[in-house]
């Protein structure tokens, strides 16, 4: 690819290209397959947890052969991040040999959990964390955990262990994931997606009351963000907790949390959030200060996708669902080319698509 692009600043990290992969595909070096020769400028890797977690088991994850939505309710599975520490940062290091930036997604139970994981993610020699506010999807004893971006006692009080972390790191970029907010009506009409994009047969229903009632959180959030110097970033919108689908009356999830059998709720991604991902954007990048950079991660899978959410405000850009889809082939070896290829793909559709509008 022949393309230039500005450098990207985000916090101490600098980018040669807006585009990077988000979390929950690579927490291992077999994970890693041919992104490393990929135009990926920014690598995110987890979420990693303080202990080791089996996640939900059943059918867990949904994703049809449109591919225009995708829905999780895996759960967190994944060694415990202590044990993998090695690991860990030998994976690090091999993909910043490659040339691209690092990033380790965390996710505590707690707010003190979140700073136990952001100081081990500190010493693999990452270039930054995130801090995952967002997965809507664990359990514990047959009850879902309260999405901890709802909760603005957690996230002040995980700010509080961010500038904590910052005067002992100063040069360790930070970053909060925060689930999607109730901001107006592109959010609201999440309440009635049925036969959205043409997804006939589909059923969704939003049971997320969390969500519904977010927006009245969000001047505190904007408060308590612009109050600190230790955030660098927020990613959004992450994935739609608490949604539920069924295909010709059927659901499409079926799953046990370890106690309790018969869940259907997930974390909705994928295309069909890309109104709702530009709108977290601007509404983000309105509120908040210029220091803090917007990452977009939501249902982008074009070059146009791109554009709009750098438009937006958006600094940057990640994929998760358009990587995703392409491993998915049946030739392994196929599936890991065409999904690094994703990436270069983006990128000349992106600047295909801005010379366009010029």
């Amino acid at each position: 690819m022949n393309q230039t692009f500005e450098p990207i600043k985000i916090g101490t990290i600098t980018l040669d290209n807006p585009l990077g992969l988000g979390a929950g595909i690579i927490k291992h070096e077999h994970n890693l397959g041919d992104i490393l020769k990929s135009e990926a400028a920014l690598i995110e890797i987890g979420s990693f947890t303080k202990a080791a977690r089996e996640g939900n088991s059943g059918e867990v994850y949904f994703n049809p052969a449109n591919s225009l939505f995708s829905l999780n309710a895996m759960g967190l599975p994944g060694p415990s991040m202590k044990e993998s520490i090695e690991e860990i940062a030998k994976l690090v290091k091999r993909i910043q040999l490659s040339g691209k930036k690092v990033l380790i997604s965390v996710a505590g139970m707690s707010a003190s959990e979140h700073f136990q994981l952001a100081i081990m993610a500190s010493s693999t020699g990452a270039d930054g964390v995130v801090i995952n506010l967002g997965c809507p999807n664990v359990y514990a004893l047959g009850d879902q955990k309260p999405i901890q971006s709802y909760d603005i006692a957690c996230i002040r009080e995980v700010i509080g262990h961010c500038e904590t972390l910052r005067s002992g790191n100063p040069r360790f970029t930070i970053i909060l994931k925060l689930s999607p907010f109730a901001f107006g009506k592109a959010e609201l009409r999440l309440g009635n997606i049925d036969n959205t994009l043409g997804i006939e047969g589909y059923m969704f229903k939003l049971n997320n009351r969390a969500f519904f009632d977010s927006v009245k959180l969000v001047p505190e959030i904007t408060k308590a963000l612009n109050a600190t110097n230790a955030i660098d970033a927020v990613i959004t919108a992450n994935t739609l907790g608490g949604v539920s689908i069924t295909h010709n009356g059927v659901e499409i999830l079926n799953f046990s949390d370890g106690t309790s059998p018969g869940k259907n709720q997930g974390g909705l991604a994928g295309p069909i959030l890309n109104e709702l991902m530009l709108s977290q954007v601007w509404n983000w990048r309105e509120l908040l200060k210029p220091e803090i950079a917007i990452i977009a991660c939501g249902g982008i899978r074009t070059g146009a996708n791109m554009k709009a959410a750098l438009d937006a405000g958006a600094s940057a850009c990640q994929i998760v669902s358009a990587y995703a889809q392409k491993l998915t082939n049946d030739d392994a070896e196929i599936g890991k080319k065409e999904a690094a290829s994703v990436f270069s793909t983006m990128l000349v559709e992106y600047m295909d698509a801005s010379v366009e509008k010029e």
